[in-house]
């Protein structure tokens, strides 16, 4: 798939993609206003700076808003999707939770995973995050 990626019109989408094949959850960032954003881009939207620099996000979020879909892809079950504002930057990304409907909550901490779809093509999937450790007092 990775002609396939190479393909895509949007620089910023296809190194995205190619960052994924390696599970590497990314975006930019502008080295003149220091604005991280998602989804990439090649053009920084605060100060309309170029140049902008790749990092690698830590890959958790939260649960902005979430759905049922249920013709979900390939007809195969039901599945929730999910706008999730990301840490480390601006932005939401919206993407298939794997999680059951009734489990999910606005405010809900969820962290990245990677899948190969059927075609081939290695995507993002988010999950609930476990629990964190209770804080010493």
């Amino acid at each position: 798939m990775a002609g396939y990626l190479s393909e895509l019109e949007d620089p910023a989408a296809a190194r995205f993609y190619t960052e994924l094949e390696a599970h590497r959850f990314m975006t930019t960032r502008c080295p003149a206003c220091g604005g991280a954003f998602f989804p990439p881009r090649t053009v920084c939207p605060d100060c309309l700076g170029s140049g902008l620099e790749w990092v690698e996000l830590p890959g958790t979020g939260t649960v902005y808003a979430f759905s049922q879909q249920h013709y979900g892809m390939f007809y195969l079950k039901p599945e929730v999707v999910a706008a999730v504002e990301l840490d480390g930057c601006e932005g939401r990304v919206f993407t298939l939770l794997d999680a059951a409907f009734e489990e999910v909550e606005i405010g809900m901490p969820v962290e990245v995973g990677y899948i190969t779809n059927p075609v081939g093509v290695v995507v993002h999937r988010f999950h609930p995050a476990p629990p964190s450790p209770p804080e010493e007092e």
